[in-house]
């Protein structure tokens, strides 16, 4: 999807993104089993509104108003300092076309950050519940077995 809409507007990205999202919502459904998936909605709806300039509540809303996308029963948030999450996306390796953007306009990753957090607090993109996992100090294996550990205990 990303090579796709490599280029297209902010707009047409997130109609894309949108449209992928609905497609894996709509097997969801069928599946009628537990799924773990990566950013899900709350990636696109924070990302898009930041560079359409709308506010996240408000793009929120109107998706859920208006689509019918099975919502995660949790999410699980990892949280981290900015100057960590620069290091780590340095050391990965190459950056994508979004890290290039977050990197030349710093102030970008606390309103992702803050758009993360109000769609958490509000309740639009989760059924039950949410837990943060703040990974500036931890490793990987940390991040991993206190995430496994939220899940087993809201599974039991």
């Amino acid at each position: 999807m990303k090579k796709i809409l490599e280029g297209k507007s902010w707009e047409t990205k997130f109609m894309g993104y949108m449209f992928s999202n609905f497609n894996l919502s709509e097997d969801i459904k069928r599946e009628n089993r537990p799924v773990f998936v990566d950013r899900y909605i709350h990636s696109t709806v924070v990302s898009h509104s930041l560079f359409m300039g709308k506010k996240v509540i408000d793009l929120s809303e109107e998706i859920v108003e208006y689509l019918d996308l099975l919502l995660p029963d949790y999410v699980i948030f990892l949280d981290v300092e900015n100057n960590v999450a620069y290091e780590r996306m340095h050391n990965r390796g190459e950056l994508t076309e979004n890290d290039k953007l977050l990197e030349s306009e710093r102030k970008l990753m606390d309103k992702f950050r803050e758009g993360y957090l109000t769609l958490l607090g509000k309740n639009y993109f989760h059924e039950k519940g949410y837990h943060i996992i703040d990974t500036t100090n931890l490793t990987i294996e940390e991040v991993l077995n206190e995430a496994a550990s939220y899940v087993r205990k809201v599974t039991q």
